[in-house]
C-alpha cells in the first residue's frame, strides 16, 4: 500500500445534524461514547496499512484538529504522517465548491510525495470499516483507472433516494443516475442495485487530468458524484464498482446525516447482537488514549430511610455501552443507551435510549427517553427530557425525527 495515499473529505457543516455540529464538523461529532465519527475512517486507514494521509477540513475544523492531535499518527521513522491541512484558498479566492475542488485545491500536497501513484479518497463523516487493500486489489485486478466503492441497496429503498450505479456483468459502471424513481439492477441480482458511497480509489495521474479539467468548468459544481463520475461515464472511460458487501471487515455503513440516523446508529451498537462490531481484535476501532478509571457502580444509601429499599429498586441495566469514568450512583434504569467518558447518574435516575455525550450530569431521579445530551450539560434533579416533546421545546430544545437534542453549552435555569 505504500504507493496509496489517502485523502480524507473532512471538512462538511453537516447542516442536517443541528445542532449537533453547531461549533464542530460533523466528522467530529461524537459516536459509540468513546469515539468521534472520524475514527472509523482513520481506522481504516491504518488497518489498510496505508502510511501517507491528508485530511482535508474546512467548516468548524478546530475541534477535529484537536481531537486528531491527540493521536500522534505521524511516524517519520516509520515512513507514516497525517497531516490536518484546513482550507487555505491558496490557489483561488473561494472556500471548496465541491468534494472535487477540495481535491484538485490540494493536489500539490498529493503530487510532492514521489512515491504516490494512486488516491484513496474517502468520506469521513459517515459510520463504516473499509479494507483499502481488498478494494485497491479490485481496483488494480479490472485494471480500473476510477474505482467506486458502491453499496448494494434493496431497489425500492433506492428509488428516489439515492443516486444510482448503472453496471455490467465485469462491475464496469456504464451508467449514473440521480434518484430514480425506476433504479437498474445489479445483474444477476433481480431486486438489487448499486448505490455510491463516497469512497474511490483513482490513479493519481488519471485524477489529475479530471480534476484540471473540471477547474475549467463553469457549469460544474466541481463534485465527484455530480460531475466527475457522469463525465467518465459519458466518456467511456474505465471506470469500476467495488462491491462493499464483499468488504473483509463488515459491510456496516451508515451516513448519520440526520438526528434520527445518527440516534439510531448508536442504537445499533448498544443491541444484543450489534451489527458493527467494535470488539474485532483484527480491526481495531482507534480514537485518543486516556487515563480514565473503569466506568464504576454504586449503591448509595444516604438517599434512602428504609434499609432494604436499595435491594427492592435495582437498577434495571440493559444493553447500555459505558466509557472509562462513567459514575452510575444507584440510578432506577439504564436502557439502550450509550455513554461518553466521564459522564455521570445520581440515584434514581433513568435513561432510556439515549446518547449522553462525555462530561454529562444527571441528576437524581431525573428521566431521560429518546435524546441526545450534548458534551458537559448538568441536569438538574428531577428533570424529565424527551418525556413530554412540548416542554423539551418550551426549554429551547430541538425535537427532531422523534429525538430531542440538548445542545452544548445550554444551562438549566
Amino acid at each position: 500500500m505504500r504507493n496509496v495515499m489517502a485523502v480524507v473529505l473532512a471538512g462538511g457543516q453537516g447542516s442536517r445534524l443541528m445542532p449537533l455540529t453547531l461549533n464542530r464538523a460533523k466528522p467530529a461529532v461524537p459516536f459509540g461514547g468513546k469515539y468521534v465519527i472520524f475514527d472509523f475512517v482513520m481506522s481504516s486507514i491504518i488497518n489498510s496499512d496505508v502510511r501517507k494521509t491528508i485530511i482535508l477540513t474546512q467548516y468548524g475544523s478546530q475541534p477535529l484538529i484537536d481531537h486528531i492531535d491527540k493521536f500522534g499518527f505521524s511516524n517519520p521513522f516509520y515512513g507514516s504522517s497525517v497531516r490536518v491541512v484546513p482550507a487555505q484558498m491558496r490557489i483561488s479566492k473561494d472556500w471548496y465548491k465541491g468534494t472535487a475542488d477540495a481535491v484538485f485545491q490540494n493536489l500539490e500536497f498529493i503530487s510532492r510525495e514521489k512515491e504516490i501513484s494512486q488516491v484513496a479518497i474517502l468520506a469521513g463523516d459517515h459510520i463504516y470499516n473499509i479494507d483499502l487493500k481488498q478494494m485497491k486489489d479490485f481496483h488494480d485486478g479490472m485494471k480500473s483507472d476510477f474505482t467506486v466503492c458502491a453499496l448494494v441497496v434493496p431497489s425500492n429503498e433506492a428509488a428516489g433516494n439515492f443516486g444510482v450505479i448503472q453496471v455490467d456483468d465485469k462491475h464496469k459502471i456504464i451508467g449514473f443516475e440521480e434518484k430514480p424513481e425506476k433504479p437498474k439492477e445489479i445483474p444477476g441480482r433481480p431486486g438489487y442495485c448499486f448505490v455510491s458511497m463516497g469512497n474511490y480509489i483513482v490513479h493519481l495521474d488519471y485524477l489529475t487530468k479530471l480534476l484540471h479539467e473540471d477547474s475549467l468548468n463553469d457549469l460544474s459544481e466541481h463534485d465527484f458524484g455530480k460531475n466527475i463520475i457522469p463525465k467518465i461515464v459519458k466518456s467511456k472511460g474505465n471506470l469500476f464498482a467495488f462491491d462493499f458487501s464483499t468488504n473483509n471487515h463488515s459491510s456496516y455503513w451508515r451516513d448519520v446525516g440526520r438526528i434520527g440516523q445518527y440516534h439510531a446508529a448508536n442504537m445499533d451498537l448498544a443491541s444484543n447482537k450489534p451489527i458493527l462490531n467494535l470488539y474485532n481484535e483484527n480491526w481495531p476501532i482507534r480514537t485518543f488514549p486516556d487515563y480514565l478509571p473503569l466506568a464504576k457502580k454504586t449503591r448509595d444509601y444516604r438517599h434512602v430511610d428504609d434499609p432494604v429499599a436499595p435491594f427492592k429498586n435495582q437498577c434495571k441495566d440493559q444493553n447500555v455501552m459505558l466509557s472509562g469514568g462513567c459514575i452510575l450512583d444507584a440510578p432506577l434504569v439504564l436502557e439502550m443507551s450509550i455513554f461518553g467518558r466521564n459522564a455521570r447518574v445520581d440515584f434514581g435516575a433513568s435513561v432510556i435510549e439515549s446518547v449522553i455525550f462525555s462530561g454529562v450530569k444527571i441528576g437524581a431521579h431525573a428521566k431521560i427517553v429518546r435524546s441526545i445530551i450534548d458534551e458537559g450539560i448538568i441536569i438538574p434533579e428531577g428533570i424529565l427530557i424527551g418525556v413530554n416533546h412540548d416542554e423539551d421545546k418550551e426549554r429551547g430544545f430541538e425535537v427532531i425525527d422523534g429525538i430531542t437534542v440538548v445542545p452544548k453549552g445550554y444551562v438549566f435555569k
